[in-house]
């Protein structure tokens, strides 16, 4: 349900979304989640309370572990859009000797072999390319002339 709301039933990815549009969806699915493990525990405990009642025994990781890493995985998404939306400036700023970390930064920005790895809810292991990634950015920005002016 969530992919579907992301991606408007798979009609947008998640790239091409407007970045003020696509993070508050983002941050809906994680309240989602926080939501659903609240109410699960409230039904745990009120069935504890009554003492008729059978208890609530199941794997909470088996029930919540693939929405845990689908949260995880929105938040490596939401840290790359607020790191694309802070340097992002670079790009549009006229300062002298810019330009080459601006088209660095923008060559890092537009690469989909990252990008495709991070929103495909299907696979996992994503936390390695997002490090490389933010750090390349990073690197993007930090080296040469406008490592002086930031």
């Amino acid at each position: 349900a969530c992919k579907n709301y992301i991606t408007t039933h798979g009609f947008y990815r998640v790239w091409d979304q407007d970045m003020e549009a696509l993070t508050p969806k983002l941050q809906d699915c994680m309240r989602l989640n926080t939501e659903y493990q609240h109410c699960v525990q409230r039904v745990k405990q009120r069935i504890l309370e009554q003492t008729d009642e059978r208890p609530l025994i199941f794997s909470e990781m088996y029930v919540f572990g693939k929405f845990n890493t689908f949260v995880r995985r929105l938040e490596k998404i939401i840290d790359v859009l607020t790191l694309i939306k802070t340097y992002q400036i670079v790009g549009e700023s006229h300062i002298e000797g810019i330009e080459l970390a601006a088209n660095r930064f923008h060559v890092i920005v537009t690469t989909q072999d990252f990008k495709s790895s991070i929103s495909d809810f299907e696979v996992s292991g994503a936390q390695r390319p997002h490090q490389l990634y933010c750090a390349r950015c990073k690197l993007s920005i930090s080296a040469g002339p406008i490592a002086d002016v930031l």
